[in-house]
């Protein structure tokens, strides 16, 4: 999710039932780690559940370019923001 967020990438969530979801890529990263859990693609699949049908776990997941749709997660502070990019670049 980093990496989404590090290049301006949209992350389009897309459920077997074809409801689409594109997320912030900065607060979705900020959701994750914060609360300590595993960011990488494979790993955050089972975390999602589809707002329309409920069902958890049966999404794929892809960056794209442009806006995102759901904004209801929290943005990191900057200074987070900030160290995470520093942390990259080294």
């Amino acid at each position: 999710m980093f990496e989404a967020a590090a290049f301006r990438r949209g992350v389009r969530i897309r459920c077997d039932c074809g409801h689409i979801a594109v997320l912030n890529p900065y607060r979705l990263w900020w959701h994750f780690h914060s609360k300590h859990l595993d960011d990488e693609i494979e790993a955050t699949m089972r975390c999602f559940r589809c707002t329309k049908c409920r069902r958890r776990g049966h999404v794929s997941i892809d960056m794209i370019d442009g806006g995102w749709t759901e904004t209801k997660l929290p943005l990191p502070p900057e200074s987070e923001w900030k160290r995470a990019v520093a942390r990259f670049r080294c």
